[in-house]
């Protein structure tokens, strides 16, 4: 088209001319759209980072309630962009040489109809795409929601705390008596640490200086036990002989084939030892056969200061030993020196062994006993507690079959936890140790799904992007276009604009000739009319010579 000669044409009668330009169109008003959009991304990225990791009580409101307003406005300026586009893609169709009429119809219908695109069908475009893209978009709302959550998260940060705890025992833990010098009473000032442990209470950390919202972890210097041990192997015979004579048959005496204890001696008050022998394997060998070899444990247990790894719980300011370590995780600083005892009286260590002994001396004694085959007697409770009866199927013969778990780790683990209650008792104020130890602040925070927020933005990317191709074009066009019916109407040169600048934008049209009332309605066809019937319905009987369309309302054009 010979934009030159138009716009020469048009300068000589007076009318706009046609001028196009890149800076001259530039699509402001939809490219703000756009930027506006993608400043919508750019929130919600910012959103998250924000939040990630951020305690929920320095947000006012959840940033889901943010994402929420960023991305309605991402949606709403996209939708408002595709509208600028879907009219500069029908004008600049309708500039096109080959442009069929129902083109135009379909720019617009699949423009404004998601449902028509969808169903477009072989007239499939690029403006259905962009339209139904669109349409799908704020399924970014879901993935954005998806986006931020709830969790817990720990902090640690350095602590300072104060904590009572004997370096070694000092104080009497029980009496000797006798001869022998053996410990007959637990002391007055002992017996309440004796009892919480028997009972399982937890222990008090005074003057712990944790917060009261942390978990503190730190070593604490205290009376311990420096462990050293051995094992060994002694076997085991109780098969009866065949024929069985009860009087005359060892196997009528049995065999221990589990026991524990802990041994101390007013001659050696600094240590004590842990004896364990037990039955470890199933006598699988037929009946009448019960032998094999049983596995000795001992310990020796020398009073030394240690250094254990502890947590304290500043809400409930209790103390404990860290449930992941065992004996031979606390470090040794000093082998503690004890002096002989020869006389009866208070002893340091004598209470603390009979405490332990009192509660986990156990014995389990296997024999033949005839017709009803193999008898076990147990004393203390021990023995039944690392019983395992998984291999015995006949409770009479087949008894020999019964094994026993390795005691000593628990044991030790007892020795240990009691010994570590009774450095925090006897702790006083000359005592009191400073821990440099770490606090853990257990915190809900709000946690950022990276994913779900990728997810999101290369949605709402790929549509910002498909509109945006939309505007493809609108250099060519020599003025501001719409959609507006007056314009559409002066484009196909209607006869109700015919007198119109053809060059003028929408809003000029309104201006010059907005004031005109019109009306659709049917207007006769005036051919083999009489001249003083033509525009009204005096005369006209014949509905097919009508027609409708709208017609400027004069004072004859009425019913």
């Amino acid at each position: 088209m010979d934009y030159a000669a138009i716009n020469t044409q048009q300068a000589n009668s007076g009318g706009r001319r046609w001028r196009s330009g890149f800076f001259r169109r530039f699509p402001w008003a939809g490219f703000l759209c756009i930027v506006g959009a993608l400043l919508g991304v750019v929130a919600s990225i910012a959103i998250l980072k924000a939040s990630d990791g951020v305690p929920i009580s320095d947000w006012k409101y959840s940033p889901t309630v943010y994402l929420s307003i960023s991305y309605t406005i991402t949606n709403i300026l996209l939708a408002v962009a595709l509208s600028h586009g879907v009219t500069i893609s029908w004008w600049r169709k309708a500039l096109d040489t080959g442009t069929e009429l129902g083109d135009l119809h379909r720019y617009w219908n699949f423009g404004t109809s998601p449902a028509a695109a969808f169903t477009s069908g072989k007239k499939f475009n690029s403006i259905a795409f962009a339209c139904l893209l669109v349409a799908i978009t704020p399924a970014n709302g879901p993935l954005l929601q998806r986006s931020s959550s709830v969790a817990v998260q720990v902090a640690s940060k350095p602590v300072i705390m104060q904590i009572k705890a004997a370096p070694f025992i000092q104080s009497p833990t029980g009496y000797l008596s006798g001869r022998g010098l053996a410990v007959s009473l637990i002391s007055t000032e002992f017996a309440p640490t004796v009892q919480s442990f028997y009972d399982g209470h937890s222990v008090s950390a005074n003057y712990s200086g944790c917060p009261g919202d942390g978990i503190c972890t730190g070593w604490l210097q205290g009376a311990g036990l420096a462990v050293n041990c051995s094992s060994y192997s002694a076997p085991y015979n109780i098969t009866p002989a065949i024929p069985f004579n009860a009087s005359t048959d060892p196997a009528v005496e049995g065999s221990d084939i589990f026991t524990t204890g802990f041994l101390w001696s007013a001659q050696g008050p600094g240590n004590f030892t842990l004896n364990t022998q037990y039955k470890d394997t199933s006598s699988l060998a037929p009946f009448p056969e019960c032998s094999g070899m049983l596995t000795v444990q001992n310990c020796t247990l020398n009073a030394a200061t240690v250094q254990y790894p502890v947590i304290i719980d500043g809400n409930q300011s209790i103390i404990t030993l860290d449930p992941s370590s065992s004996i031979i995780d606390d470090i040794v600083n000093d082998i503690a020196d004890y002096p002989m005892v020869d006389m009866p009286g208070p002893t340091s260590l004598g209470g603390y062994a009979f405490a332990l002994n009192n509660r986990f001396e156990g014995v389990s004694h296997m024999r033949f006993v005839g017709a009803v085959g193999f008898e076990l007697l147990s004393t203390g409770a021990t023995g039944p507690q690392f019983a395992n009866m998984d291999d015995v199927h006949d409770y009479e013969v087949g008894m020999c079959n019964i094994k026993f778990s390795d005691p000593v780790q628990n044991l030790l683990a007892q020795a240990r936890e009691l010994m570590f209650r009774t450095s925090l008792a006897f702790g006083n104020s000359s005592n009191v140790q400073t821990v440099s130890g770490t606090a853990a602040r257990t915190t809900n925070v709000y946690r950022s799904h990276y994913d779900f927020l990728a997810a999101a933005v290369a949605l709402t990317l790929v549509s910002v992007l498909v509109v945006l191709a939309t505007f493809n074009g609108f250099w060519s066009l020599g003025r501001s276009v719409s959609m507006s019916p007056i314009e559409i109407v002066k484009a196909f040169n209607a006869p109700l604009l015919a007198a119109e600048d053809s060059n003028a934008e929408a809003k000029e049209l309104v201006k010059s000739a907005g004031g005109r009332p019109v009306r659709y309605r049917l207007v006769p066809n005036a051919v083999g009319m009489d001249e003083d019937k033509a525009g009204s319905y005096v005369g006209v009987t014949n509905v097919e010579r009508t027609e409708m369309h709208l017609e400027i309302v004069d004072a004859r054009a009425s019913y």
